[in-house]
């Protein structure tokens, strides 16, 4: 029996770090596609933006597809949701 769950957990193991080689390598074939750019295409500009909304001052707000939204802007956004707040004391 231990002989058996040595095994299992040696075979485990070893998917780990296979799946994290497969995952490095794929990484590693996006970034060589993207190292050379000389023009920006619409694909590029797809692959790494999510979305452009537009302010009300008319300023641009992009949200990429890599990034999550920072904690200081979790913070701002909160407390402008709570800033029309007329009893909070």
């Amino acid at each position: 029996m231990n002989s058996i769950t040595s095994k299992i957990g040696q075979l485990r193991s070893s998917l780990e770090k296979r799946d994290n080689a497969l995952a490095i390598n794929e990484i590693k074939q996006q970034l060589d596609g993207f190292i050379e750019i000389q023009e920006l295409t619409p694909e590029i500009l797809h692959r790494f933006i999510e979305r452009i909304e537009i302010k009300a001052d008319g300023g641009p707000r992009f949200f990429y597809r890599f990034s999550s939204p920072s904690a200081s802007y979790l913070i701002n956004s909160i407390n402008a949701q709570h800033s029309t707040c007329v009893d909070c004391n």
